[in-house]
């Protein structure tokens, strides 16, 4: 059989079945849009929002905690619009994964796809998961199907060869490339412009409304993500794609949607990868203005009965927004917003500014997952290769460098509790101290460092660019190696360092050179095994405010709660596990910047507990009040944490004292 006549047969298959599985939609979703796995499914990544052995939620790759060094590759400009040849663009793929990048972002137009109605053409995609198996990489396939970039546009920049636009001829065809401004009535071709769908409004911009569009878009979604299970399993199953972004900034032109019709169109496009034998985690990004409603949105519809098929919304932010590099720099900790179950991360942010590299160790500071814009930044083609692009490229590569040396505690733990950027700015050569009294003096501004609290007895120190590093005279330091966790997340040593015994209760000066990841081994770091009840996810929250402010960062999870200083404000929950029953520990974690000692009441199964809170120095800054409890076993236990009335009094006036803040609650 020849392979044409092959490939039809192939696609008459692939329209029944996914036909059918459009006519399923979103119906992979049970109550509270809990997702249902269907047989024979395989699920390559996902979102884990359990906070089970983590303080941020985490994305996982074959069940393994995931931290993505990625940079967005526009392999479609470099294909259309710039004439690389496949070896130029290997060799970029070649340097990015050289470079310390264990993921890209790589566009897949519809057009790419399908060319024409019902015929699909694999070259383009195989070729990506080609090279991601080769320079052993990851990929997230940003699918640019209907109105990415708010209307559909062309494939490339050059108006003399445009190619074709994004999206095939039944879509939406238009016999001229037109002007440059595409949404004007006036443009020459406007009256020609056609479609079997609904046009809305402009002549490029398709009617999100339209559930023909909607279905179709689905079904060739699926197909896609059908071919790519079978391409998988044909290529030695390494799971080459992590990921798929539905849609590029989807909105409409001059006339916007309401984020509910975006968010739908979006969730339903994205059920073709929830109800496909290759199940990865799915995203959509959104410009700066838009991000607070999209997520809200997303998260209401996940709370709904159908719930979402968007597992998380991201940001795509730039320089221009903002007056100065500083409030740029400042706003990767806190541009995305913490609600509900969405795993907060910039998709989109320069690559070419001097300080991009420090951008992003700015963002693991505020918890914030991290994507180049785009590798164009960095790199330029010369001849079928490509050379360095960036002054700054070192500085990029150092920090992947530390990155990908401890990419599971990276993934794991969260800024200001396991996890310490020192230098998050990047700006700084004075001394930051970590909560645990781990301090760092960059040897340049331009140096960070990363203290991460590992294990009861593990301490992990890194550096981009060198420094020192200063640990509490009470950690008692037996051994002391650099190198590397490996992909089974196995210390490798690469070589031992030596140290000074801390003499008179002296702090240790550790010397740490540029690009450095440094293991000790200590006798009692102070780090627990216990279960954890957040105290923002609590069964009931009582005049307490949930928040997530940045005075506050050091939170786990989704933020803490801000405690009046008067008496009833409290947190309970219902079902803290006992586990085999008797006297148990319970820790709370807390913040107070105040100078006086606020009382806490504690009513364990309604028995009344009175803890004090020491002042922490700063509302980031973490510590912990603890207390002994009779429990019973199981999980039919009730703790109520509560607020008492806390005041003050000078010549007999009362004044009542600062707020305190409430993290969360440990058992043990």
């Amino acid at each position: 059989m020849k392979s044409k006549e092959r490939k039809n047969i192939w696609s008459q298959r692939m329209l029944f079945v996914m036909l059918i599985m459009v006519m399923a939609g979103p119906s992979v979703f049970t109550q509270k849009g809990k997702k249902k796995q269907l047989k024979n499914q395989h699920v390559i990544s996902y979102v884990d929002t359990s906070l089970d052995g983590s303080q941020k939620y985490v994305l996982r790759v074959d069940g393994k905690p995931f931290y993505m060094t990625n940079v967005q590759v526009r392999m479609d400009l470099m294909r259309h619009s710039e004439k690389w040849p496949a070896k130029a663009r290997e060799e970029m793929i070649a340097a990015l994964a050289s470079d310390g990048f264990n993921t890209v972002s790589i566009p897949v137009h519809w057009y790419e796809v399908e060319p024409e109605k019902d015929r699909f053409d694999w070259t383009i995609l195989d070729e990506y998961l080609s090279l991601m198996n080769k320079y052993n990489m990851k990929m997230e396939m940003l699918w640019f199907g209907t109105n990415s970039g708010g209307h559909v546009q062309w494939l490339s920049r050059s108006k003399t060869e445009p190619v074709h636009l994004r999206t095939p001829d039944y879509v939406l065809y238009a016999p001229s490339y037109g002007a440059p401004n595409w949404s004007d009535r006036k443009v020459e071709g406007f009256s020609e412009t056609a479609s079997e769908f609904t046009i809305r409004e402009t002549p490029y911009s398709m009617d999100l409304e339209d559930n023909r569009l909607r279905d179709r878009e689905t079904y060739v979604l699926g197909a896609v993500m059908a071919h790519i299970a079978e391409w998988d399993k044909n290529n030695g199953t390494k799971h080459p794609l992590i990921g798929v972004q539905i849609g590029n900034e989807v909105t409409g032109m001059h006339k916007p949607y309401s984020n509910e019709t975006v968010n739908s169109y979006l969730s339903h496009v994205a059920s073709a990868v929830k109800n496909s034998d290759y199940v990865v985690w799915t995203r959509t990004n959104c410009v700066f203005w838009e991000i607070y409603p999209r997520v809200f949105e997303n998260e209401r519809l996940r709370n709904t009965p159908e719930g979402t098929n968007i597992d998380f919304v991201g940001i795509d932010t730039y320089s221009h927004h903002f007056p100065s590099s500083e409030s740029f720099i400042t706003s990767m900790r806190s541009n995305v917003p913490y609600d509900g179950k969405n795993y907060r991360m910039i998709m989109e942010t320069n690559s070419e500014r001097p300080y991009s590299a420090q951008m992003h160790l700015a963002a693991l500071s505020g918890n914030n997952a991290f994507n180049y814009y785009d590798a164009s930044g960095l790199y330029i083609r010369e001849g079928n290769g490509v050379k360095v692009n960036a002054a700054h490229i070192e500085d990029v590569r150092l920090v992947n460098k530390i990155l990908r040396s401890a990419p599971t505690d990276i993934a794991l733990n969260a800024n200001g509790y396991g996890l310490f950027v020192h230098n998050w700015k990047g700006t700084d050569s004075d001394l930051s101290v970590s909560n645990e009294g781990i301090g760092f003096t960059p040897s340049y501004p331009t140096s960070q460092g990363i203290s991460i609290i590992r294990s009861k007895n593990e301490i992990l120190l890194m550096s981009t660019k060198g420094g020192a590093f200063t640990i509490p005279a009470g950690i008692k330091i037996t051994e002391a190696t650099y190198g590397r966790f490996n992909d089974e997340n196995q210390w490798d040593v690469e070589g031992k360092m030596d140290f000074n015994t801390s003499e008179n209760r002296q702090p240790i000066v550790l010397e740490i050179g540029k690009g450095t990841t440094i293991r000790l081994v200590c006798d009692n770091t102070g780090k627990i095994d216990a279960k954890t009840y957040q105290a923002e996810f609590a069964d009931a929250c009582v005049a307490g405010k949930i928040l997530s402010e940045d005075e506050g960062i050091g939170f786990a999870g989704n933020g803490y709660v801000k405690f009046p200083s008067v008496r009833g404000a409290y947190v309970q929950f219902n079902h803290v596990d006992g586990q085999s029953g008797g006297e148990r520990t319970i820790r709370i974690r807390y913040s107070y910047g105040g100078d006086k000692e606020p009382k806490l009441i504690i009513r364990v199964n309604g028995e009344q507990s009175i803890v004090r809170l020491k002042p922490t120095g700063s509302y980031n800054n973490y510590q912990y009040a603890t207390l002994k409890v009779n429990l019973k076993s199981g999980t039919n236990n009730e703790v109520r944490v509560e607020s008492d009335s806390n005041v003050t009094r000078i010549n007999r006036a009362a004044y009542y004292l600062s707020d305190c803040h409430i993290d969360e609650m440990q058992v043990y």
